[in-house]
């Protein structure tokens, strides 16, 4: 593969339907959409488990790559020093938000999964999960940043 850098999830699957590029990786969020009107194909999804927007879609896992298993995640994080309890009331917060039925809906229509009741600990465990996955693949590819 050759990485292609554009602006951004509308520019890629803007090329990607316009046949400028042969594939796409990115949020599922970026997709669904698309796969739903059948203007892309989602192949497989990278998570552990198939996702409950799209049943039908293999994990890579499933797909013969058993090592290509990762998962991406937002937060809300805060400054370092922020007092344990005002992080803990925004948690309280997030969790209301995110058990209203009309919020899980909108979200998992954008194919996310919202996680109410996890907790800060659970976050910072999973952001370390991911920098672990990642960092070899980030080293390995020779990204300076910019």
């Amino acid at each position: 593969m050759t990485i292609v850098p554009l602006q951004g999830g509308p520019a890629m699957v803007t090329n990607l339907m316009g046949n400028q590029i042969g594939s796409a990786l990115d949020g599922l969020g970026v997709f669904i959409q698309h796969h739903r009107a059948g203007r892309v194909r989602v192949l497989a999804v990278s998570g552990a488990r198939r996702v409950s927007q799209l049943p039908d879609v293999p994990t890579l896992a499933e797909s013969g790559f058993p090592t290509m298993t990762a998962g991406s995640a937002y937060a809300l994080y805060a400054p370092a020093g922020t007092p344990d309890a005002q992080i803990n009331r925004w948690n309280q917060a997030m969790h209301r938000v995110l058990a209203n039925a009309d919020v899980r809906s909108r979200l998992q229509n954008i194919a996310y999964e919202p996680l109410p009741g996890s907790t800060p600990a659970e976050v910072n465990a999973l952001r370390d999960c991911m920098t672990e996955f990642w960092a070899p693949l980030v080293k390995a590819s020779g990204y300076k940043g910019e």
